[in-house]
């Protein structure tokens, strides 16, 4: 038997992989030691959605909550991973937040979990056309060159509410009303444990480049594909002031609405002079 030479491509290869494989092993070990979860199972993606099917046949939704948002854009249906998530929401259908995955074996694309998994939504779809919705508009200021908006934040429980304050309360007046007199973080303490069970809540960052004009949530809609278009209306004065301002929007829409990522959030902003 013709042995393999120490410096061949197949056992450099090998070697590489190796040293990758346990590298990763190693930042998963890290990080759970920082209170996340590793969890083995199996990828299933279907209507935009990704499921995580562990070995005890409970699937729950995986968010991508990775720095770069591409942690499962080389992934494929009915691959086995092993994926390092925050803690578990418990709503219908379950979701949790994903920094981490690494595969362990390549699905072939028709995987479809059998009738004993627990936790999948069957047949779920957003309603098309008009949601309904309550909104907030809280000025807050904090110009920053580097951010580009309109921004979207889509939070889910009331820890990332918490999380979403404390990485923006430097950047941002979240703590003092400056129109209505409600503050950001006034008005956040209405949402709780109870409004998440079945309420998403969309944050929509504005800037402008006077303080006089205002805005309007005109309508809020869902898309045969899944997205939701949320259209606003910029309030422009005859004569206004010349200070820059930012705004957070807080949108509630209805129950049940279900959303994989910021990408399935659309604005459209016209204006309306006055």
């Amino acid at each position: 038997m013709k042995k393999e030479k120490p410096n061949s491509p197949g056992r450099i290869f090998s070697i590489c992989f190796l040293i990758a494989f346990i590298s990763a092993l190693a930042v998963i070990g890290i990080m759970v030691s920082k209170g996340y979860t590793a969890t083995v199972g199996r990828l299933y993606i279907t209507d935009g959605r990704t499921y995580l099917v562990n070995e005890e046949n409970i699937a729950f939704i995986v968010v991508d909550g990775s720095k770069k948002g591409n942690l499962f854009t080389e992934y494929s249906n009915g691959d086995e991973v092993i994926v390092v998530h925050g803690p578990i929401r418990e709503s219908y259908p379950m979701t949790t937040n994903a920094v981490f995955a690494i595969r362990l074996k390549k699905g072939d694309g028709n995987y479809k979990p059998d009738e004993n998994v627990v936790g999948l939504e069957p047949g779920f779809e957003n309603p098309t056309g008009d949601i309904a919705f309550e909104v907030h508009y809280i000025r807050t200021d904090g110009y920053h060159e580097e951010i580009s908006y309109p921004l979207v934040i889509i939070i889910r429980s009331p820890d990332e509410l918490k999380s979403y304050y404390e990485a923006n309360k430097d950047k941002y007046d979240l703590d003092h009303g400056r129109s209505d007199g409600q503050s950001f973080s006034a008005v956040c303490e209405k949402y709780n444990d109870v409004y998440f069970e079945d309420q998403i809540l969309i944050i929509v960052l504005l800037e402008e480049g006077s303080g006089s004009n205002r805005h309007a949530v005109k309508k809020v809609a869902g898309t045969a594909d899944g997205k939701l278009v949320i259209e606003i209306e910029r309030i422009v004065p005859e004569v206004g002031t010349c200070d820059m301002a930012e705004w957070h929007l807080l949108i509630e829409p209805e129950p049940n609405i279900s959303l994989a990522d910021e990408s399935d959030v659309i604005v459209n902003i016209s204006t309306k002079n006055q």
